[in-house]
């Protein structure tokens, strides 16, 4: 398993699988803490970086089930399920992680994975299922 730790949350490459982790105040405080989302990477239908600088947070935002990533400029993005920030130190390593992540995006739209059914195998945890 390959992890990238960011700021509110962490993101690990499992096989076929993407795993949202959050933990810790941060995650708290923006009301993410709570069960881990499983995400198939044929699920993956876009993928979008805002750059670190020194004075503010980067992002990472996914799009799923043939969505596309919401703009990472918006001011919603710290509290998306779908979004992880990373600091500046961190932005070599979420860098490497988007590039990787839009080769899934262009795999699966080159090979004609149907995204919009595979939302459902979104999950967390407890069970729960969708890609809200």
């Amino acid at each position: 398993m390959t992890s990238y730790k960011g700021y509110n949350g962490t993101i690990h490459i499992d096989g076929e699988i993407l795993i949202i982790t959050r933990e810790g105040v941060v995650a708290k405080a923006a009301g993410l803490a709570g069960p881990d989302r499983r995400i198939p990477l044929k699920a993956v239908s876009g993928v979008r970086i805002k750059p670190a600088t020194r004075l503010t947070n980067g992002c990472l935002t996914l799009g799923l089930g043939g969505a596309k990533a919401d703009d990472p400029e918006a001011n919603t993005t710290a509290g998306n399920r779908n979004t992880v920030l990373f600091r500046k130190k961190e932005q070599t390593t979420f860098q490497q992680l988007h590039d990787w992540l839009v080769g899934v995006v262009n795999h699966n739209q080159a090979t004609g994975t149907e995204v919009f059914s595979l939302g459902a195998g979104v999950t967390d945890v407890t069970g729960g299922v969708g890609v809200s």
